[in-house]
């Protein structure tokens, strides 16, 4: 295989993302031409409607993976935590790239905290996840749903119509960090409140590349040793740990479920949250083995679902 075409959606970030998995490539593999094929998926057309109302996460992710099994692309790079919990048959996770800051932000123009916006600020998000653990640090705030990539939503900020929105870290992070996107003066326009662990779970699989392929693919022996190449080892079993805690607990599209997990030298832990009435967030942690993580994910699973 001397040519991979890489599949991505056609936002600035999901270049960016797809971007960095392609530069690994060419430090393994210098030989392999890549081609990135940006392409549309109905989750980004569709910015009207709640994604709980027509699909959920795989609205991100149906159409690349088509591409996938019929042989136009051969990789897909996606947001982790924008995958749904199972894949369809014929593809696979063929490398988990790496986790980068996995924390959300309170994004602002005026750089007053969470804790100490007054009654009634608007702060925009369309997860109930984050909803609820904000409004456990400021019940005060009003929450109104948002869509769109992350420029558009920054723009939303910036006219006014939201006193504060909500976005991963990992994201502006490798916005800012792209040499080809130039555009950090208006990044720069903003001020970013990074909220601890301990104060907002994230979504499982938050900060995390994960790259996509057919099993037909990995029957080439070059591309099966590319994919392996590209894989880390601790995001992978982070990724595997958080995902077995998503599938066991159920979480949906937009089922309110946090989950963090972390290497610990030969020791893995993994925390997470669940609110099954939709309303009163419950939170667990489980440690083990390092090689034991999707255990853990279940046994975390099902000590919040007995908890309830």
């Amino acid at each position: 295989m001397n040519s991979i075409k890489i599949g991505t959606r056609k936002s600035v970030l999901a270049q960016v993302q797809t971007r960095i998995v392609a530069e690994k490539i060419r430090q393994t593999a210098p030989d392999v031409k890549i081609e990135i094929i940006p392409m549309s998926t109905e989750g980004d057309k569709r910015l009207d409607k709640n994604l709980s109302s027509f699909g959920g996460k795989g609205v991100f992710t149906k159409e690349l993976e088509n591409a996938l099994l019929d042989g136009s692309i051969h990789m897909a790079v996606h947001s982790a935590k924008d995958m749904p919990v199972e894949f369809p048959a014929g593809l696979k996770l063929g490398a988990v790239v790496e986790r980068a800051e996995c924390e959300d932000m309170v994004v602002t123009m005026h750089g007053l905290p969470l804790r100490e916006m007054k009654p009634g600020s608007v702060i925009g998000t369309g997860s109930l996840r984050r909803k609820l653990q904000l409004k456990r640090l400021n019940p005060e705030i009003r929450i109104k749903d948002i869509r769109g990539n992350v420029q558009t939503r920054l723009q939303k900020l910036e006219k006014g119509d939201y006193d504060g929105i909500i976005l991963a870290r990992a994201g502006i992070a490798r916005l800012y960090r792209d040499l080809q996107e130039r555009q950090k003066d208006f990044y720069d326009r903003f001020h970013y409140e990074i909220l601890e662990i301990d104060d907002c779970l994230p979504a499982a699989g938050q900060g995390i590349l994960a790259v996509e392929v057919s099993e037909a693919a990995l029957e080439c022996p070059r591309f099966a040793e590319l994919c392996e190449k590209l894989n880390d080892a601790d995001a992978g079993k982070m990724l595997l740990a958080e995902r077995s805690f998503l599938r066991h607990i159920g979480g949906g599209c937009n089922a309110p479920v946090g989950a963090w997990s972390r290497v610990e030298g030969t020791e893995f832990r993994i925390r997470g949250s669940f609110a099954a009435d939709g309303k009163s967030m419950k939170y667990a942690e489980v440690s083990g083995g390092s090689s034991d993580g999707e255990a853990l994910g279940k046994a975390l699973a099902e000590i919040l679902l007995n908890n309830q």
